[in-house]
């Protein structure tokens, strides 16, 4: 899996060289991000399970939307 990250990625990038990529949550793995050619994946950014959720709830009205909750997840 971790080397079809990287030709995923390459892959796109020929084809799309200002395509934005984002991974699925993963966690305190920075190669994630970190570019290929400095051993990562070379994904521009990670999607954030604790955001999503946050944002969920404010924008479906399911728990109070809290916009210092919203805050304080994309500050980390």
């Amino acid at each position: 899996g971790w080397q079809l990250l990287g030709e995923l990625t390459t892959a796109i990038r020929a084809k799309n060289p200002r395509a934005v990529i984002i991974a699925e949550e993963l966690p305190n793995l920075d190669l994630i991000t970190t570019p290929i050619a400095n051993g990562g994946r070379g994904f521009d950014a990670q999607w954030g399970d604790a955001f999503h959720d946050v944002m969920r709830a404010a924008l479906t009205g399911q728990g109070s939307p809290n916009m210092g909750a919203i805050a304080g997840v994309v500050q980390g």
